[in-house]
């Protein structure tokens, strides 16, 4: 027996959840299918601790709804709505999966699709759930695995980056004394922060890299994104593994030095470690068009433009993490590289895997340059890109 869909989604980041979400809405009849058990990708299996910069003249009613929705959700008071907001993970799994049920989204956890088939506007995806194969059909199909799965497994041509950024498994922290806190001390970008004395500390042997983010998420409560797991290999399980356990190991390691260098953790207990680890970059599709370092240093516009972005080339290397390091280094402009008001623009054959016609991807995946990637693999972006991905998949519909 096939099931039936005018629009498949793989894969539940807000990239997917968007997708879906815009398709549901237009008409579509939609399936969403995610291998964990919850939507939202890295803002909540991946216990990012804050939104990346929502600058609200830039994005769509749909994507500024989640976020604000995510915002109230919170239990503290936080001042600049639009700057690092801190995320509240289990609120924001649930406001993803109401949004896709009222829409009459079906939604598909712990499953992983096998094989795709078929011809254009009839592929068929023969996916495992836990127990069985089940094979579902649809017309249109949108990529939105963050490590293109489906593109690779259609036939589509893969960009690939000279050096892949690290990853980082994220966690969060509990019974922190609050009033000693203080986000900015901590952070990298100071060079009294704690982590400089972290890595010089042979205590501390898998903590060697000065990436050190955190937030307050809730009272007593801080979610860190630190640390860099380098050389991991998407397609290898085993690889997966290997950077799982040893991010696991240096949580161990991060909360006993931060009770060593800071007082504010002094009573600190680990609460949880990301169930997924944070892949910042595997690869992405060919489109129509591929957006260049060139276009975001010049703010460039396009005819066909869906999407308007300001975040900077937030790209994790060895490079950065020792331009960190150097003291005589300006880091300021590099971190401020747009103003307020400025932007470039995403256009739709980004989003146009190259040679289809019943194919879409959104996300980290979509077709731009390593550069480029750096600043369109954020979650702002990614809910951008996948709402304009579900809108053309419904558009499409009508000619496949």
């Amino acid at each position: 027996m096939i099931n039936n869909f005018d629009v498949i989604v793989v894969g539940g980041g807000p990239s997917g959840c968007a997708a879906a979400l815009s398709a549901s809405r237009a008409g579509a009849k939609v399936l969403i299918i995610e291998k964990n058990s919850c939507l939202g990708g890295m803002g909540t299996s991946g216990l990012v601790p804050s939104w990346c910069p929502v600058h609200k003249e830039l994005f769509s009613p749909l994507v500024l709804e989640i976020f604000e929705e995510g915002y109230k959700s919170l239990s503290i008071t936080y001042g600049d709505k639009e700057e690092w907001v801190p995320i509240n993970h289990e609120s924001l799994k649930l406001i993803y999966e109401r949004k896709l049920l009222e829409a009459r989204c079906k939604i598909l956890f712990c499953s992983n699709f096998i094989d795709v088939k078929g011809i254009t506007g009839k592929r068929i995806l023969r996916v495992w759930t836990g127990e069985k194969f089940v094979e579902f059909s649809a017309k249109i199909l949108i990529d939105c695995t963050g490590n293109a799965s489906l593109s690779k497994m259609l036939g589509a041509t893969l960009i690939h980056s000279k050096q892949k950024q690290p990853s980082t498994l994220c966690f969060v922290v509990g019974n922190v004394n609050d009033e000693l806190y203080d986000e900015s001390a901590l952070h990298t970008n100071n060079p009294q922060s704690p982590i400089y004395k972290i890595i010089s500390d042979n205590n501390f042997p898998n903590i060697r890299h000065a990436h050190f983010c955190s937030k307050l998420i809730a009272p007593g409560i801080i979610a860190f994104n630190a640390g860099y797991i380098e050389d991991i290999d998407i397609n290898d399980g085993f690889s997966i593994s290997k950077g799982l356990i040893l991010g696991r190991q240096m949580v161990q390691e991060y909360i006993v030095a931060l009770k060593k260098y800071t007082k504010a953790f002094n009573n600190a207990v680990i609460i949880s470690t990301a169930s997924t680890l944070g892949i910042r970059e595997s690869y992405r599709v060919e489109g129509e068009y591929i957006l260049t370092i060139d276009d975001y240093n010049k703010r460039n516009k396009f005819y066909d433009a869906v999407v308007k972005n300001d975040y900077f080339l937030d790209i994790h290397s060895k490079e950065l993490n020792e331009n960190y390091l150097r003291k005589d280094n300006n880091i300021e402009n590099y971190f401020k590289n747009y103003k307020k008001g400025e932007y470039y623009e995403i256009p739709l054959r980004c989003l146009i895997p190259k040679g289809f016609e019943d194919f879409l991807v959104a996300g980290r995946i979509i077709s731009v340059d390593e550069f480029v990637q750096g600043s369109i693999r954020t979650m702002p972006a990614c809910l951008a890109t996948g709402e304009v991905a579900g809108k053309e998949a419904v558009n499409r519909l009508k000619y496949i």
